[in-house]
């Protein structure tokens, strides 16, 4: 019994690996669109400050996907299990909005895989 239970949990964590893996790189190629887009977005309508605002985001925002993939790549999935249960104790609807937004990225950019 206990080694089925080993097994099953060495598979969860295999699979919980894969997906990090997955997402990284998904959030890696959503910085580099996020990039392209800031950097072609249509400016004829904007003044050379928003403009120049609406780069910086974009580039912000792409840097900031880069550094979560980093992390998840690097990050190990047992210290991640205790982190986020740690974050959820202390800070309950604060994570519930981050896990909204990101599973809406995330639907997002599997969604747009299929589609082209």
């Amino acid at each position: 019994m206990r080694e089925k239970a080993r097994e099953k949990l060495d598979v969860t964590k295999e699979r919980a690996s894969h997906l990090k893996a997955t997402l990284a790189d998904k959030l890696e190629q959503g910085a580099g669109r996020l990039r392209q887009k800031a950097a072609s977005a249509p400016t004829g309508e904007m003044d050379a400050e928003t403009e120049s605002r609406v780069r910086k985001a974009g580039s912000k925002m792409a840097s900031g996907m880069e550094s979560t993939a980093e992390w998840l790549r690097g990050a190990d999935v047992d210290s991640m299990k205790s982190g986020l249960e740690s974050q959820v104790r202390s800070n309950p609807g604060r994570t519930l909005l981050v896990a909204l937004g990101l599973g809406y990225v995330v639907g997002r950019m599997f969604r747009g895989n299929r589609q082209g």
